[in-house]
């Protein structure tokens, strides 16, 4: 079983960023099977508003902007979910969480938080991605139940998945001019229509059955070379 993964943090208070979260053109995840691990972030009413990931029983990783200025105890973490309308799976809620020292917004970077549960969840936890992952043109997964379309109102209560390959840092940096190589990646296509939308963020973005990103940020949700922006997980996260 991997150790859970130390997050190099300091607490940090901030004005909550009104970042644009970012499937689109995905698919639905049919088996808790494949990925364990993702889990939805929801109101204590059970509205989702961001996902995450499993790093061990008690840890989730997630988006900095997701958690900043709620309260820990509000936060319900529910696992081994797909259907977010049934009461399958496992649920807890967040003890306490930290942010990547110097967060701010997503656009400036450091855009992850580790989130320490107040019980353990049963669920397979996700190993972390070597820093070698990020060569373009290698293809992640991201995972999320946000919405199917920029413009859509309403979104599927089923988690779903989709496929983009990681572009060349120079082309992310010739998009988006506060782009951090060191604190970021993005993947997409230069045609858009796959892609991380609103509510999908905080979610994981695997290679090879490891965590490698997080749902960050973006312009809009799956437009023409406006890829999604991703943390780089290895640059925060280590493991013990």
């Amino acid at each position: 079983m991997r150790l859970p993964a130390v997050l190099l943090l300091l607490l940090i208070t901030a004005t909550p960023a009104q970042a644009t979260p970012r499937i689109v053109g995905g698919e639905v995840v049919t088996t808790t099977t494949e990925a364990p691990w993702t889990v939805a972030l929801t109101t204590e009413s059970g509205h989702q508003f961001c996902g995450g990931a499993l790093l061990a029983p008690d840890q989730v990783a997630t988006a900095a902007h997701c958690v900043q200025g709620r309260e820990p105890a509000s936060i319900r973490v529910v696992a081994g979910r797909l259907d977010l309308t049934t009461a399958t799976g496992s649920t807890t809620t967040g003890k306490s969480y930290q942010l990547a020292e110097g967060y701010l917004t997503p656009s400036r970077g450091k855009d992850v938080a580790l989130l320490t549960l107040t019980a353990p969840l049963p669920h397979q936890a996700l190993p972390l991605a070597e820093p070698t992952v990020y060569m373009p043109g290698t293809v992640g997964t991201v995972y999320g139940w946000g919405r199917q379309s920029e413009i859509d109102q309403n979104k599927s209560p089923l988690l779903h998945k989709a496929s983009v390959p990681i572009w060349p840092d120079h082309q992310c940096a010739a998009t988006y001019a506060r782009y951090d190589p060191e604190a970021m990646f993005c993947a997409g296509y230069p045609d858009g229509g796959i892609d991380a939308c609103v509510d999908d963020s905080g979610g994981p973005f695997v290679v090879n059955g490891r965590l490698a990103g997080i749902v960050s940020w973006g312009i809009g949700c799956a437009r023409p070379n406006a890829p999604g922006v991703y943390t780089r997980i290895t640059t925060y996260l280590t493991p013990n």
